[in-house]
């Protein structure tokens, strides 16, 4: 048996046992910085980022290589500063310290009150995020995770911030 009845991961699309597992979201990443900040530095290209600090979540150190590279910017070294949490990351972009990598559908309220902005298209990386339960779970567990299903099919704002005429790339 499992320490735990349900759980929240970050999984590949194929790593999870479908009958045990329901997909929330797909892992879709997207730079983020306040409007002031994209004011001042101008970021007209992808290439532009690659001249302000780059803020990054302790956690997913990886996105932002793997955004640089889906856009075509091949590896990169980032530069930047690290913080403890994606929440911590996203405070910092709104308070103009420099440009955030995170995922849509976490800043969606900030978007719309125009704390943030998003800069450039969004990846989707294989993979997802998903509330995964146990073979043994009670109706209690299930409950829950059918009200996750409905709170997430309820929020419209799990789709990513796309420009104009341009669909996220896919990393898959």
């Amino acid at each position: 048996t499992s320490a735990s009845d349900v759980a929240i991961q970050l999984r590949p699309m194929s790593g999870v046992d479908p009958e045990f597992s329901l997909l929330l979201y797909r892992d879709v990443l997207q730079p983020f910085c306040s409007p002031a900040f994209l004011k001042q530095h101008r970021l007209k290209s992808p290439h532009d980022l690659l001249s302000v600090p780059l803020l990054t979540s302790h956690y997913r150190k990886l996105d932002w290589r793997d955004w640089l590279e889906g856009v075509g910017l091949g590896p990169q070294a980032v530069e930047g500063d690290e913080f403890p949490s994606s929440l911590l990351t996203y405070r910092a972009a709104q308070e103009g310290l420099g440009v955030a990598i995170g995922q849509p559908f976490l800043v969606s309220d900030e978007i719309a009150s125009g704390q943030l902005v998003p800069v450039f298209q969004p990846i989707e990386r294989d993979l997802g995020l998903f509330v995964i339960w146990t073979r043994y779970a009670n109706a209690r567990v299930r409950s829950f995770v059918k009200w996750l299903a409905a709170e997430v099919e309820r929020a419209d704002d799990g789709h990513p911030v796309t420009l104009p005429g341009q669909p996220p790339i896919s990393r898959r």
